[in-house]
């Protein structure tokens, strides 16, 4: 790892989610361009010198990166900045909420929402929509029938 590299993932302060941190740093990299589509990171243990995190935590936070689109991974290569950036989206990774509090926000922003959706389908739903959902749930019958799960 050069220098310019240590500076650029300089010492992770310790906290309950250094995973997290570590993922915020290299986002917020690629998102900067300090890191270029292509690129390749430094390996898990230029990593952990330069963080002072455990190798778990990076593993830990190089799939979040991957699952985010914004790394890809090759066997026996390392891992690349991804060619193509990720759409930007709305997500709740389940990681990131680690409180009580936390967790009921999001499960009121969900029932909000999800019965919204649930509302908006009903009402836009077509013929063919109620044919399919119909033998769908035909399917499901059978399925309990034939297993006797009833």
């Amino acid at each position: 790892m050069t220098d310019r590299e240590g500076a650029m993932f300089g010492a992770i302060r310790q906290s309950p989610n250094l995973r997290g941190e570590l993922v915020d740093k290299f986002a917020a990299q690629i998102e900067a361009g300090d890191l270029a589509p292509g690129q390749r990171l430094p390996t898990e243990q230029e990593i952990v010198n330069a963080t002072g995190v455990s190798r778990t935590v990076v593993r830990e936070a190089l799939a979040s990166l991957r699952a985010r689109g914004l790394i890809t991974t090759r066997q026996g290569l390392g891992a690349f900045v991804a060619q193509e950036p990720p759409p930007k989206t709305f997500s709740i990774v389940p990681t990131d909420v680690e409180s009580i509090d936390e967790i009921l926000a999001v499960l009121e922003l969900r029932m909000g929402v999800e019965a919204e959706a649930a509302a908006l389908a009903a009402t836009r739903r077509t013929a063919k929509d109620l044919a399919l959902m119909a033998k769908q749930l035909g399917a499901i019958d059978r399925a309990i029938a034939e297993t006797g799960l009833a």
